[in-house]
C-alpha cells in the first residue's frame, strides 16, 4: 500500500512538473521557460471575460494595434496588442445567437449577432448604430471609411452607409498653437464622443452566383471612389466599387471564375515600386488549388501559381512575397511579381506571423513550426496543443495564442523589443465634400482602366442599389497540377543569383515594415 501510494504521488507530481514547464496557469499559455528555449519571450498574458461553463473564445482579429476579440457568448472584447491591457469589454446583442468575425476601421468596430448588424465605437466599445439586415449573413462584414459591407446567403453584398453626427465639442480658439499632448487630448475626446445618424439611406447592393462566406476587403478609398472585393462558394472573385460623387450604386466592375469555391479571405497589396508600381494586386486562393494574382485596377490576371491541393488558409503578403499554404499541409513563399516560386515548406498548414528572420506556422495538430524567412528550412518545433486558438498576423511580428477559455497570451523574438509593424494605417480621406476635380479625376481613371483591359465575354448578374454593371470574366490559362505561371505578360525572366535567390529582388525574410526604395537592389546580408 505504501509504495502504491508512493508511487501515486511520484507520478501526480511528474505531470504538474510537465503541466508547468510548458505552461501557466493551468497549462494554458506557453511559460517564459519554455519559450526562451524556443527563442521566444513572453510579452504579456492576460485573461478575457468568458463564462467557464459555457462560453468559449471564437474569433478575432488585430488591427492597428488593438485585438478584438469576440467570445460565442456574444462579448467582445478590445485589448491593446502591446501591453495585454483590457480597453473595454461589451456585451453585443443577444446570448446564443451565432457571432461572425468582426471588421474595424480606425473609428468603429462591426459585427454580426444572429441576422443584425451592430457598429460600435472602437475607443470605448458604445454601441453606435444597428440594423436588422434583410437575410442571413455569410460571413462577418468589412469596414470602409464611410461603409460597412455584409455577404449575405443569398449572394448578395450589402453596403450601409455611416454617417458621424458634427461633433459639439468646442474648437479651440486660443492665440497660442496647442501642444501634441493638447491635440492628441482632443483627438481622444472628439473619438470618444463620436456618434452616428441613425437614419441612413437605403443599403446599396451587388447581387452575385453563389453565397459569400468570407469576410469582404476593402481595397482603394480616395475622394472619388471605394473598392471592395468579396468571393463566393462558386467560386467567384468579385469586385466592385461605389463612386463617391454619386453614390447610387455598388457597381459591379468585374468577375473572375475559379474551377472550385474560394473559402480562404483574399488579401490585397497597394501599389508598391517593387510588385505593381500602377496598381494593387489581390492575391485569392481557390479549392481549386490555385493562387490568383489579379490586377486590383484592371481585373487583369498576372499570373497564377499552383499548390497541387485545395486552398482553405487565407494566403498572406509581407512586402514582395506571399505565402500560402494547402490544405494537405505545406506552405509556399511566392513572388508577387512573378508568381514564381521562392521556396516551399512541408507539413504546416497556417501562416501565423513572420520576423525578419523567422516565419512562424502551424500544423493540423497545432504545433507551431518554425521556418527560415529567407529558405524555409526548418528551425524548431514548439508544442502548443493548450494553445489551439492561434492569430494570422500580416501587421507585425508577433506571436498571439490563445486557449478556448480566453487566456490569451503575446510572444516575440527577445529581441525585438519594438514590434516590427508591418502595415501602416489607412490615410483618412476627408469625404465630407466634393473635391474640385475628382469626377475628372475618376474620368480618367475609368478610361485608362478600358484601355488596358482586354476585350471579355460579359457573364450574367445584376447590380442593386440603382444600379447596373456589366460583368466580366478576366481569361486564365489554365495549369495542371503541380504546374505554376512563372511571370507576367511583359516581365522579363531575371537570372537567379546564388544561393537560388533572384538577383535585384529582396530575399523573404528581409520584409521590414516598409518596402526598399525603387530602383535600388537589397544587399544580401553577409
Amino acid at each position: 500500500m505504501t509504495r502504491r501510494i508512493l508511487l501515486s504521488v511520484v507520478c501526480a507530481v511528474c505531470v504538474y512538473s510537465g503541466r508547468m514547464a510548458l505552461g501557466s496557469p493551468g497549462s494554458e499559455v506557453i511559460s517564459e521557460p519554455a519559450a526562451e528555449r524556443h527563442g521566444l519571450t513572453r510579452a504579456w498574458f492576460t485573461q478575457i471575460q468568458v463564462d467557464p461553463t459555457r462560453g468559449r473564445l471564437g474569433e478575432w482579429i488585430l488591427d492597428q494595434g488593438t485585438l478584438f476579440i469576440l467570445s460565442d457568448q456574444s462579448v467582445l472584447t478590445a485589448v491593446d496588442a502591446a501591453t495585454g491591457a483590457t480597453r473595454w469589454s461589451s456585451e453585443v446583442g443577444t446570448r446564443g445567437y451565432p457571432v461572425l468575425t468582426p471588421a474595424a476601421n480606425r473609428k468603429l468596430v462591426a459585427m454580426t449577432n444572429g441576422s443584425t448588424l451592430y457598429v460600435l465605437n472602437r475607443y470605448n466599445g458604445k454601441l453606435l448604430w444597428k440594423t436588422k439586415l434583410d437575410g442571413a449573413p455569410g460571413a462577418g462584414p468589412a469596414l470602409s471609411q464611410q461603409r460597412v459591407y455584409v455577404p449575405l446567403l443569398d449572394g448578395r453584398l450589402v453596403a450601409y452607409r455611416l454617417t458621424p453626427v458634427k461633433s459639439n465639442l468646442p474648437e479651440s480658439t486660443g492665440s497660442e498653437p496647442l501642444t501634441p499632448e493638447q491635440r492628441a487630448a482632443q483627438e481622444i475626446a472628439r473619438l470618444d464622443s463620436l456618434r452616428l445618424e441613425q437614419d441612413v439611406p437605403p443599403p446599396l447592393f451587388a447581387q452575385v452566383p453563389g453565397r459569400g462566406l468570407i469576410q469582404p476587403v476593402v481595397t482603394r478609398e480616395n475622394e472619388s471612389e471605394e473598392n471592395v472585393v468579396w468571393a463566393t462558394d462558386q467560386g467567384y472573385l468579385c469586385a466592385g466599387r461605389i463612386d463617391r460623387n454619386e453614390q447610387r450604386a455598388l457597381e459591379l466592375r468585374y468577375r473572375l471564375r475559379t474551377e472550385a469555391p474560394i473559402v480562404a479571405q483574399p488579401c490585397y497589396l497597394p501599389p508598391d515600386a517593387n510588385v505593381l508600381p500602377d496598381s494593387g494586386l489581390i492575391v485569392a486562393g481557390s479549392e481549386d488549388g490555385f493562387v490568383y494574382g489579379i490586377r486590383e485596377r484592371s481585373g487583369d490576371q498576372l499570373w497564377r501559381f499552383s499548390t497541387g491541393e485545395p486552398i482553405v488558409e487565407d494566403p498572406v503578403v509581407l512586402g514582395r512575397f506571399v505565402f500560402v499554404t494547402n490544405q494537405l499541409g505545406g506552405m509556399y513563399c511566392v513572388d508577387a511579381r512573378t508568381g514564381s516560386q521562392a521556396w516551399w515548406s512541408p507539413e504546416v498548414t497556417r501562416f501565423l506571423a513572420a520576423s525578419k528572420e523567422r516565419v512562424y506556422a502551424t500544423d493540423k495538430i497545432g504545433l507551431l513550426h518554425v521556418l527560415s524567412a529567407r529558405t524555409g528550412s526548418h528551425l524548431d518545433t514548439i508544442a502548443a496543443s493548450m494553445v489551439p486558438i492561434k492569430l494570422t498576423n500580416p501587421e507585425s511580428d508577433r506571436l498571439f495564442l490563445a486557449s478556448t477559455t480566453g487566456m490569451v497570451e503575446c510572444l516575440h523574438e527577445p529581441q525585438m523589443v519594438d514590434s516590427l509593424v508591418r502595415k501602416t494605417p489607412a490615410k483618412e480621406v476627408e469625404t465630407s465634400s466634393k473635391v474640385a476635380g475628382s469626377k475628372a479625376a475618376a474620368k480618367k481613371e475609368a478610361s485608362e482602366e478600358g484601355e488596358s483591359k482586354p476585350a471579355h465575354t460579359a457573364g450574367s448578374g445584376a447590380s442593386g442599389g440603382g444600379g447596373g454593371s456589366k460583368l466580366s470574366s478576366p481569361r486564365t490559362k489554365k495549369a495542371g497540377a503541380g504546374d505554376f505561371a512563372g511571370g507576367g505578360a511583359g516581365i522579363p525572366k531575371k537570372k537567379k543569383a546564388k544561393g537560388g535567390v533572384e538577383a535585384g529582388g529582396a530575399v523573404p525574410g528581409a520584409v521590414p515594415g516598409a518596402p526598399p526604395p525603387a530602383g535600388k537592389k537589397k544587399k544580401r546580408a553577409s
